[in-house]
């Protein structure tokens, strides 16, 4: 059988830099880690391993600052992951061969073609980082905008009424999926919308219907989902939450609900493409007017100014990937490409080799 491949971003820029809910979700996962610079062949390699996997279920991750390449591939079953450790989404294996591995993708390269090019190296790292900084401080701008739509929201929001109109619509969905009584969902966090050069970017299985929630204050929209989200789960049924990294405390704006092929978005972080919504549904009757009516004009200045300065965010994205492609030229030039297939060969085989370890010392 043939599983429909999921897609994510592994994480995305935010005010404090590159955030992340991966390594935390895939704890208990055997992971193989990618040690290597910009060029090395690690997202060529992932692609690799997706591909002699397809029979499985499977899950990419995208990078968020360059949706071309992956940053890791999840083969579910196995329990196994393979991701790019190297900044900014450095991760380490406590106990080798136990938890994980390292895999140097620096073996694959020609030293001498990289000395000769030292100097223009440095200075395009240099140049990325610096671009990469500059994002960030754009995009605490960005949140401090959004900061304020937000707390306008939460000012006005009718917290009861919002409440009650979650139970009534979890009833609605309860009997599309399977309730395991006495059993709690799960809820992970994933990020299914990122901030790319190309804007905002979402990734969604095109089998879902959409539930499409209006609400430019996002208050209430957050609040919902975070009510359905602990409704469902505590019934149990296991959620995907999908976070606003420039949000106040990184709120959920996504809900996915696999069970029943269902995701709730807010309108927050959906690009110009919008999915063809089963349901929009407008979430101002859940503010009180007249407090709205009272931060009409503070509210407009925060939510142009937040989307000026996300525009100014993305275009120093799109310049960050002109220099980062400049900067993999000479790493893909020195590549070595029978050593690239050597490194691929042996992961591929170190992951058919442990799905049988692991049947031997269960039949034991």
């Amino acid at each position: 059988m043939v599983f429909l491949v999921s897609r994510y971003f592994l994480g995305g820029a935010s005010p404090n830099g590159f955030t992340s809910d991966f390594a935390a979700e895939q704890k208990g996962k055997y992971g193989i880690l990618l040690k290597g610079g910009p060029g090395t062949g690690k997202s060529t390699l992932m692609r690799t391993v997706a591909s002699m996997f397809a029979d499985e279920e499977v899950t990419v991750y995208h990078c968020a600052s360059d949706p071309r390449s992956l940053d890791a591939v999840v083969l579910e079953e196995r329990g196994v992951f393979i991701a790019d450790a190297t900044a900014p989404h450095e991760m380490s294996t406590p106990l080798p061969y136990v938890t994980g591995e390292l895999v140097d993708m620096a073996q694959a390269l020609d030293p001498l073609v990289l000395v000769e090019k030292a100097a223009t190296i440095k200075a395009r790292s240099a140049e990325n980082g610096a671009l990469h900084q500059q994002c960030r401080s754009i995009l605490t701008a960005v949140s401090a905008m959004q900061s304020i739509s937000y707390e306008i929201g939460m000012q006005a929001l009718q917290q009861e009424k919002l409440s009650a109109y979650a139970k009534r619509m979890s009833k609605r969905l309860m009997p599309k999926v399977s309730q395991r009584k006495g059993q709690s969902g799960q809820i992970c966090y994933r990020q299914c919308s990122a901030i790319t050069p190309q804007g905002d970017q979402l990734f969604l299985p095109p089998d879902y219907g959409v539930v499409l929630l209006r609400d430019s204050h996002h208050a209430a929209a957050c609040n919902l989902i975070d009510a359905l989200a602990a409704i469902l789960t505590q019934s149990g049924v296991s959620c995907i939450a999908s976070r606003c990294l420039t949000l106040p405390r990184m709120q959920p704006v996504h809900l996915l609900i696999p069970q029943c092929k269902l995701a709730i978005l807010s309108e927050h972080m959906l690009g110009e493409k919008i999915p063809s919504p089963l349901t929009e549904i407008s979430l101002k009757r859940f503010y009180d007017a007249e407090i709205l009516r009272r931060q009409r004009t503070l509210h407009r200045f925060a939510d142009q100014n937040a989307t000026l300065l996300k525009a100014r965010a993305v275009t120093v994205l799109q310049d960050a990937l002109t220099v980062h492609d400049a900067l993999e030229t000479p790493y893909i030039e020195a590549l070595k490409r029978d050593t690239l297939d050597d490194i691929t060969v042996t992961v591929c085989e170190t992951i058919r080799k442990r799905l049988q370890r692991e049947y031997k010392m269960s039949v034991r």
